[in-house]
């Protein structure tokens, strides 16, 4: 069954730019390495007041079985490293799985 995800991300104050050329290489990586994975969209939001610019990715991956196996990637490994050697992000990444409620496509 397919799995929907989200991952939030939230960068350090004048990481933001950083965190997104991670980003930028990691949807690279998953496009060419990671076929199970159906899409893959990266956003981001800003919070004005704050001045603080954050990342959400969404994507769907074949099953959950695929996604237990994702830490275990060598790009994922890396994209751990940097963000931990680089103090690139201000809280841990929050992985949330979706539950379809209902809804509707054009």
């Amino acid at each position: 069954m397919v799995v929907h995800v989200l991952v939030f991300v939230l960068p350090n104050k004048g990481k933001e730019k950083r965190v997104g050329e991670v980003f930028e290489w990691l949807i690279k990586e998953v496009k060419e390495k990671e076929p199970d994975v159906h899409m893959y969209h990266v956003y981001n939001t800003q919070d004005h007041e704050k001045g603080m610019l954050d990342y959400v990715a969404y994507f769907r991956i074949k099953d959950e079985t695929v996604f237990a196996q994702r830490p275990n990637l060598s790009h994922h490994r890396e994209v751990a490293r940097i963000l931990k050697e680089e103090d690139l992000i201000r809280e841990p990444l929050k992985y949330l799985k979706l539950e379809n409620y209902g809804g509707w496509d054009r």
